[in-house]
């Protein structure tokens, strides 16, 4: 065969029956009976208990997940087993998931910027009668400055008084010469999506009454090249760009466990005039386009040409 992979009927043959006889050597050894019959216990018994005990199964489930598996976990607990939960705070939570009633409670440790050794802190000096407690009980060496603020942006002492109020009683107390300024909800909420990505919420159930007939990731990579495609997301970025044919647009829009690569032909960006100037990063929007694969072999969703095509800000 030459460099590029291309070779003769017979020596694809002979390549093909090679793999195989590998594949089938590996066979006898590689998944016996005993392997096979002890999965098929794990994941009976697995299934079992998400069915009969759904709370204690996705509380252990989250003890061991990473974070960028919170938010998926949370969705389909929440969703499909009806599993609620409790956002972090001060006194209930610990240093791991448990439940509390029939709810899980968000760990410390859900929240980026606070370790283990911080959360075992906090756990022994349970319970705070108030922020000002919390901070003369503390270990001042462990909970500092920048583990302090994080828990504050997560609401953790919500019981106490909103975000601003608790951090303007923690400069008084730190006795911090520099005057503290508002912060917008708003702006608080986004930097503790941040630090929580799982209380970000899907766009669907956001807009429920303006995303029916939605595609998921799955029925996207089903469809054939030129099908129709409708996905909703918020964009996580955007760039515009200069082609031949004038100017593109390029995005990628995510929602929850979903990804989808966009580009906007040049006449598609001459229909969408203005509206370019408030597509931004977490933006909500609906995009109906058909699917296409790009020039690196990447399925995509292209806007634009003779096919009718829109970009919806929701």
């Amino acid at each position: 065969m030459d460099k590029n992979g291309f070779g003769t009927k017979e020596e694809i043959k002979n390549i093909a029956e090679s793999i195989w006889n590998d594949m089938l050597g590996f066979g006898h050894y590689a998944f016996p009976r005993a392997h096979s019959t002890a999965y098929s216990l794990v994941s009976n018994a697995t299934s079992y208990l998400k069915v009969h005990f759904p709370t204690e199964f996705f509380c252990a489930f989250l003890q061991q997940a990473t974070d960028d598996e919170y938010l998926i976990i949370k969705e389909v607990s929440s969703t499909l087993y009806k599993v609620k939960f409790l956002l972090p705070n001060i006194n209930d939570s610990k240093d791991r998931f448990r439940i509390k009633g029939d709810k899980i409670v968000w760990s410390l440790t859900s929240i980026k910027g606070v370790g283990p050794k911080a959360a075992r802190v906090i756990v022994d000096e349970q319970p705070f009668g108030s922020f000002e407690d919390f901070f003369n009980r503390i270990d001042r060496r462990v909970i500092n400055v920048r583990v302090v603020k994080k828990m504050i942006t997560a609401s953790l002492f919500k019981k106490f008084g909103n975000r601003n109020d608790i951090i303007k009683e923690y400069h008084k107390l730190r006795k911090d010469k520099e005057e503290f300024k508002s912060i917008k909800i708003s702006e608080w909420n986004k930097a503790a999506k941040e630090i929580m990505p799982y209380l970000m919420k899907s766009i669907k159930n956001i807009y429920p009454d303006k995303l029916k007939g939605l595609f998921t990731i799955d029925m996207f990579y089903k469809a054939e090249v030129g099908d129709r495609v409708v996905v909703a997301g918020f964009i996580d970025k955007i760039r515009i760009i200069n082609s031949k044919r004038g100017k593109m647009i390029l995005m990628n829009i995510k929602n929850v466990n979903e990804s989808f690569n966009i580009v906007c032909w040049n006449d598609m960006y001459k229909r969408l005039g203005p509206k370019v100037e408030n597509m931004e990063k977490g933006t909500p929007i609906k995009i109906s386009g058909f699917k296409n694969v790009s020039h690196i072999g990447e399925d995509q969703i292209a806007l634009g040409g003779e096919r009718e095509c829109y970009i919806k800000i929701l």
